[in-house]
């Protein structure tokens, strides 16, 4: 069979550069870690097969409504009180799924929700039905690591086939309870379901792997997860009631990080095999093979007193590794003696898995750094993204404004004093590991903290803009008793909420609100703000549209890069006009693109070969110090030619 080769967990040589953070409106909302997370041990899994059939004129629709029988039949049957199953003819994730792929269009999503998709796929080719399947569990944000193929000649067996490839992936869920940790790293996990069926010692055995997800609140897209890197757990036993001890085994330190935006992790059984591994190792940096390695594989965690010893080819690629692995493999890796890396890897098929090394143990422990710090930027990120929304909240409150707006705000207060005291600490933990970094390796250059410090600088500005509404609240409700003119100078605080967001047309719309109604003291303001943001002739007007319509809604890092020097050329039309208002929107928004690269950077799958990895690294390089210049140019304009506050 063809080996196919792919790399898992993140790319280091893609790590975004440092130096891209900015601004975005923000007001964060931050829960307790864990506590936050419903294990459901008590709510069945929904098992929802979305059964897709080729046009292929051998599956009839006789044949079609017996296999679609059989299979919900026989799973229920399978999964008696633990779920309740469906399976659909369609679905609204279906036509992304035929478009773009079981693998890429589920290795895309990290949405949560309370169904278990499994896509099924049926054809006819060559006298054999063909079958493939992958699943998306929504509990944990996940889809099953690899597509299923099967092939059946006889009709009378498709329902079958099809119900074990689904057994094969179905996958118990949990949540890892982080108050429960054991010596040694041992953790108990709450079982979705586990309080429905007696024993799930069929669903989960002792040596079984789970992946981990971690749960983020991601603002005004709701929660999403993502797998948490080079981390596993494997059952110590078979699960007692509700609850499963399982061993941690990770590469980087501090692998489940209780942070400001992390609402808990959850975990998911793997479908692994028993087989030999195929491993290949490259360079972090350049993605080239790293030959003359040695390796050492064990079958029972790291301190497995016979491992199987080989090294790396001219290729990279694993010699003389013969041995057959139950589910996982734990590898560590040296070069003269010196260890790089420690790494447990899943078996689910037979593909080889390619792994970036540093090309020294001290790169190794810069690594693990550099990736806490990546961590603590994203963070801080999602702090920001996630108070985006707090502005637009509270605009569209009715009827009792200054009520609901003041207790929103002052939750919102609070939760950002919280955010900025976890970002510090955070940065503070970073810096002393570094410290002492250096001290063992003699390093003189100094960790680069800008993009994240820049954004605990703008949570902190967001702090102040927030607390001057709670206080200008606060003293309309105290001193003013006309409900008439309590409405017009509310309707005024609405624009003020506008305005420094960037929004300068819906804060006019506020202002003008209220100066029609009676709040004529204000007019001048209203007027200088008007005259501000008119536009002078097609150029000025093309930018307009370019910072308001195209440049926020661009998605994908390429666009980005396409785009960035319309971007350049709609700022010099601000400057050349004196603009002082479009340019505030255009730098706002730097910072939810660079959210957007790094999550397209973090989750995409990687590049075909090096050669193209190295392209993409180029981009991202060029792309990042573009939009690191046009935010410090944007930055001094600003600064130069800021109104004097009356």
């Amino acid at each position: 069979m063809t080996q196919r080769r792919f790399v898992l967990g993140p790319r280091p040589a893609f790590a975004l550069p440092v130096f891209l953070g900015c601004l975005i409106c923000a007001l964060c909302a931050s829960g307790k870690l864990a506590a936050a997370l419903d294990a459901e041990t008590n709510k069945p899994y929904h098992l929802q097969v979305v059964l897709h059939f080729s046009g292929h004129r051998s599956l009839t629709e006789t044949f079609k409504k017996q296999t679609k029988r059989e299979l919900r039949e026989s799973l229920q049957a399978a999964l008696g009180d633990l779920a309740v199953v469906d399976v659909v003819d369609d679905h609204p994730l279906l036509k992304r799924v035929q478009t773009s792929g079981l693998r890429a269009a589920l290795d895309s999503w990290n949405f949560l929700s309370d169904e278990k998709l499994h896509f099924l796929f049926i054809d006819f080719v060559d006298g054999q039905y063909e079958i493939q399947s992958r699943q998306y569990d929504g509990f944990v944000g996940l889809a099953s690591p690899t597509v299923r193929h099967v092939q059946v000649a006889d009709r009378l067996l498709v329902a079958r086939q099809a119900s074990l490839l689904i057994d094969q992936d179905f996958g118990l869920a949990g949540t890892i309870d982080l108050t429960k940790k054991g010596p040694g790293d041992i953790y108990e996990i709450a079982l979705k379901g586990g309080g429905l069926v007696a024993r799930l010692g069929h669903w989960l055995k002792k040596g079984d792997v789970l992946a981990i997800s971690q749960i983020r609140n991601q603002g005004s897209k709701g929660l999403g997860a993502v797998r948490v890197p080079w981390t596993l757990l494997q059952a110590n036993e078979e699960p007692h009631g509700a609850t499963c001890s399982c061993q941690l085994y990770y590469r980087h330190t501090n692998p489940l990080p209780g942070l400001g935006g992390v609402l808990g992790y959850r975990c998911i059984k793997l479908g692994t095999i028993d087989a030999a591994l195929h491993l290949r190792l490259v360079g972090d940096k350049d993605r080239m093979p790293l030959s003359g390695r040695q390796i050492t594989i064990s079958a029972k965690g790291f301190s497995d007193p016979n491992p199987e010893e080989v090294s790396t080819d001219s290729d990279g690629t694993v010699a003389g590794s013969s041995r057959i692995y139950n589910n996982v493999a734990f590898v560590k890796v040296s070069v003269s003696g010196q260890p790089l890396a420690r790494i447990p890897l899943e078996i689910v098929d037979d593909r080889t898995i390619t792994v970036a090394i540093p090309a020294n143990p001290e790169m190794e422990r810069l690594g693990q750094l550099y990736l806490l710090r990546d961590r603590w930027n994203r963070h801080l990120y999602d702090s920001l993204e996630t108070a985006s929304t707090r502005a637009s909240e509270l605009n569209a409150i009715q009827g009792q404004f200054h009520e609901q707006a003041l207790s929103l705000a002052s939750a919102g207060l609070k939760a950002i004093d919280n955010d900025i005291a976890k970002g510090m600490e955070e940065r503070d933990s970073i810096q002393q590991q570094y410290a002492e970094i250096a001290r063992d390796t003699k390093l003189k250059t100094p960790l680069d903290l800008k993009e994240g410090n820049l954004r605990l600088q703008y949570l902190q500005t967001r702090r102040e803009e927030l607390d001057k509404f709670i206080n200008s609240l606060t003293q309309i409700i105290q001193t003013e008793k006309d409900p008439k003119r309590q409405k017009m100078r509310e309707d005024w605080e609405r624009g003020k909420l506008h305005q420094s967001n960037a929004d300068f047309d819906k804060a006019i719309e506020a202002y003008e609100k209220a100066v029609a109604d009676g709040y004529r003291e204000r007019l001048p303001e209203l007027n200088a703000l008007k005259e501000a943001w008119k536009l002078h002739g097609k150029e000025h007007a093309e930018a307009h549209n370019f910072i308001y319509e195209t440049w926020p809604k661009l998605d994908k890092m390429a666009d980005i890069y396409a785009n960035l020097p319309k971007a350049r050329a709609a700022f010099e039309t601000c400057v050349k006009e004196r603009d002082y208002l479009r340019p505030q929107k255009l730098r706002r928004d730097i910072v939810v693109l660079t959210g957007k690269m790094e999550k397209e950077v973090a989750e995409a799958p990687p590049g075909k070969d090096a050669e193209d990895n190295l392209k993409t690294t180029q981009m991202l390089d060029k792309l990042a110090g573009g939009l690191l210049k046009l935010s410090n140019d944007i930055e001094a304009y600003l600064l130069k030619n800021k109104p004097k506050e009356k």
